[in-house]
């Protein structure tokens, strides 16, 4: 298998795991400190009444950011050496490469999303 599909495989499985832990644990460690201190823009779902147009762009902001994060956290991990093991034990039974790439693009990513 090629490093781009280690790459691809390593980074959707890091990304549909870690990440979106990273990114859940980002939001309610933000909507703790936003309720404790009185930061009301910054909590998640709620807008006002009327809505105001600031919350919604500061609740954005902060998505975005927190996911700018976790994709450069991802980055990092997935130069890591040992997942070539991790790919070479995934694939292992597997030896021919259409097959290869029919799970790697297509059969993984269908079951880590169910």
């Amino acid at each position: 298998m090629s490093v781009a599909k280690t790459r691809y495989i390593v980074s959707f499985l890091l990304d549909s795991s870690v990440g979106l832990a990273f990114i859940f644990a980002g939001i309610r460690l933000t909507q703790h400190v936003s309720r404790r201190r009185g930061w009301n823009l910054l909590v998640f779902g709620e807008y006002g009444k009327p809505p105001d147009k600031r919350a919604w762009l500061a609740q954005g902001a902060l998505y975005v950011l927190l996911m700018l994060c976790e994709k450069a956290l991802s980055t990092l991990v997935v130069q890591l050496p040992f997942w070539d093991q991790v790919r070479l034990f995934i694939m292992s039974p597997i030896h021919n490469p259409k097959v290869e790439v029919a799970l790697v693009v297509l059969v993984i990513p269908f079951f880590v999303n169910l």
